[in-house]
């Protein structure tokens, strides 16, 4: 029976490389996970003491002499003091305006 040329090529596609290389590839395709794991965790367990240890140290000496609380009240009133001088006179012949 003849072959027909139908004017394509079938390639296989497949990983390119075998054996041993692929079981090297492998392995350091899991080593260079491991490593991405392992600095991750050790970043998780250096950062996590410092950032609870400082939050603690500001909250305990300088956040609530700083700020004021929740409620936005200080404990002493906010003087403001100072001279104001009318910056643009015709301000003064246009009608009141009032915020609605």
């Amino acid at each position: 029976m003849p072959t027909q040329n139908f004017g394509f090529r079938l390639t296989q596609i497949g990983f390119p490389v075998s054996g041993w290389k692929a079981v090297a590839a492998f392995g350091l395709f899991l080593a260079v996970i491991a490593s991405v794991i392992i600095f991750a965790l050790s970043l998780l367990l250096v950062l996590a003491p410092i950032l609870l240890v400082s939050s603690v140290a500001y909250y305990f000496l300088a956040g609530k002499s700083r700020y004021t609380g929740v409620s936005g009240k200080s404990s002493s009133p906010a003087v403001i003091d100072g001279e104001f001088r009318v910056v643009d006179d015709a301000s003064d012949d246009a009608a009141p305006r009032h915020i609605s």
